[in-house]
Order: C-alpha cells, then sequence, then structure tokens
C-alpha cells in the first residue's frame, strides 16, 4: 500500500527549536511501507548525497503493537537543492508491525540534535523508548498543510482545539482566483478575477458583495470601489499620480462627485519621498544624507 500523508505541525505539545517543522505520521491499515513527504530543517541539515537524499537513515527504534508483533521504524527521504521534497521526492517509512502500532512524531537535524516522541494509538504499547515520550495537551491544535505540484498552498487545516479550514485556487500564471474560509459553522468565499496584466479587478465576497479596482494606462491603481458603490459615490476611494508614477494624493469620495483628501505626498529630484500631509492635518518630511540614506 502506498499512499501520501499532509504535512502536520503542532503549534503546542512538545517544543522544537526554531527552523525545525516538526512531521508526524500515523501507519494505516496494516501497511508494510507508506509515503510521506517530508521536510528537513534549512538552519540544521542532515547531510545530502550527491542525488539530495539523506546520506543515513533516521531511526526511532524498534516500536510493537497490542500483539507483540515488532518492527523498525526506518525514514530514508530524497530532496532537492533546498532541502525540501517534492511530489515525486518521498520518504519512506517502513512499519511491520500492523496498524496498531504508536506513530512518531520527530525533527531532523545534525548528529545527536535529533529527538522524538511518541504519542500512542488505541491498544499500542512500546517495546523500545524514543527520546523523549509525552503526552500533548488537551488544547493541542494541528495544523496540516497541502500543496499543489507548484509548491501552492491550497488547504490549510485546523483541527483539536481549534476548527477551521482554509481553501485556495489559483489560475495557470498562477493569481489566486478563489479561497474559502470555514471556522466553526461560519464559511466565508471570495472569488477573484484579474486582468491582462494580472492585477486584481474585481474580489466578490459571498455575504459582503464585490469590490472593484480601476488601473490607469500605466497600471497604476486609481479607483476602488467597494460593495455596493458606484463611481463618485460616498465610499469610493480614489488615486492619483505624477509623470513618473509616483503616488500624489489619496481620496475618499463624499457623494456627488466630491472627494475628500485622506493625504498627499510630495518627492524631491531623486524621486525619493519628500514630504506626506496626513488626513489629519500632520505634516511629515523626510531628508536624505549624501548617500541616499
Amino acid at each position: 500500500m502506498t499512499t501520501r500523508a499532509k504535512w502536520q505541525r503542532r503549534n503546542s505539545g512538545p517544543g522544537l527549536p526554531d527552523n525545525y517543522v516538526a512531521l508526524s505520521w500515523q501507519p494505516a491499515q496494516a501497511a508494510s511501507g507508506v509515503t510521506y513527504n517530508v521536510y528537513r530543517s534549512s538552519a540544521a541539515p542532515v547531510p545530502l548525497d550527491a542525488a539530495h537524499r539523506i546520506a543515513s537513515g533516521l531511526r526511532f527504534g524498534s516500536l510493537g503493537d497490542s500483539n507483540g508483533r515488532v518492527g523498525d521504524y526506518y525514514v530514508v527521504t530524497a530532496q532537492n537543492a533546498y532541502g525540501e521534497s517534492g511530489p515525486s521526492n518521498t520518504a519512506q517509512a517502513m512499519v511491520d508491525c500492523g496498524w496498531n502500532c504508536w506513530y512518531a512524531s520527530g525533527q531532523f537535524g545534525p548528529a545527536g540534535a535529533r529527538r522524538g516522541y511518541v504519542t500512542r494509538s488505541a491498544g499500542a504499547r512500546p517495546l523500545a523508548k524514543p527520546a523523549l515520550q509525552t503526552t500533548p495537551p488537551l488544547s493541542v491544535t494541528v495544523i496540516t498543510y497541502e500543496y499543489d505540484p507548484l509548491y501552492r498552498l491550497t488547504n490549510a487545516s485546523y483541527t483539536g482545539s481549534v476548527t477551521a479550514t482554509y481553501n485556495y485556487v489559483y489560475d495557470s500564471v498562477g493569481n489566486m482566483t478563489a479561497y474559502t474560509e470555514t471556522v466553526g459553522a461560519n464559511t466565508t468565499s471570495v472569488n477573484r478575477t484579474f486582468n491582462a496584466a494580472n492585477q486584481l479587478v474585481t474580489a466578490t465576497d459571498t455575504q459582503l458583495g464585490t469590490t472593484s479596482y480601476t488601473y490607469d494606462g500605466n497600471g497604476n491603481l486609481i479607483h476602488i470601489l467597494p460593495p455596493g458603490v458606484n463611481a463618485g459615490e460616498a465610499g469610493e476611494q480614489q488615486y492619483s499620480y505624477n509623470q513618473r508614477n509616483l503616488l500624489l494624493t489619496v481620496a475618499t469620495g463624499a457623494g456627488g462627485g466630491v472627494y475628500t483628501p485622506n493625504a498627499s505626498y510630495a518627492y524631491d529630484g531623486d524621486n525619493r519621498l519628500a514630504q506626506v500631509n496626513d488626513w489629519n492635518g500632520g505634516l511629515t518630511t523626510y531628508q536624505y544624507d549624501a548617500a541616499g540614506q
């Protein structure tokens, strides 16, 4: 049996050093070999061979099920030059003790830096204790991340003390065209459209309505229309630019084609920001030294 596990990162429970990603996996249905994706720490990576594989296996010791059958937990992986595994670069977790095994969480690091802990599934018992054994607190939340073949986040799921899911959809050039957020019993979806220059044109919230964005011939954002607002009406956001495409003013529609200034910007001869007038009358000036700092 070959299956692919999802990323899991625990934001409570046993602490891990910075730049480490906690891995967790659970054997399923008496698997004799299960395939998983893994990451290693970029700050303290384990040695890789010429094919970007971990040069030596990582072993958490022997695991046993409730029937006393024993198997070694053994992990190897193939990774790219950045230490990341991809859809075709996988880790093998060889479990020979039946589906009712313990499952382990651990971290990859240099020699002597690896720790592991195990959490018992129903009826299982350990025959060899890992470096660290603990029972996660009841408040533990597990976040599961899923990615598409281009490594774009497509799903994030929260289970445990917090329950939520976030789903993301992309077009052929990588623009996020839709996302859905479900927190508890509440679901919000947003659909987005883009122009030929891949600039956001509309964002339609299923609960709030559509926000529209308009650009000038140089690609500068010039109008934002919130849901239910038409051009010239109260609530419209308007932006103006100079001939160098530097932002000059930000204003909010007051109705009847009248706009209330929010801020104005001035620049020096080197196109550096020199002055900002904000909506409440405040004035901020900027000066630079010979190095332009």
